[in-house]
């Protein structure tokens, strides 16, 4: 995380949405296994 991140976005935006949903899946998956 960092500045290749903010360059990364700045060529590519769309990816920001995709990594935010990736993530949000992710949480909720691990939250729902040790909940």
């Amino acid at each position: 995380m960092g500045t290749w991140v903010m360059a990364l976005l700045s060529r590519k935006p769309y990816l920001l949405a995709i990594a935010v949903m990736i993530a949000a899946a992710a949480v909720s998956a691990v939250t729902s296994l040790l909940g």
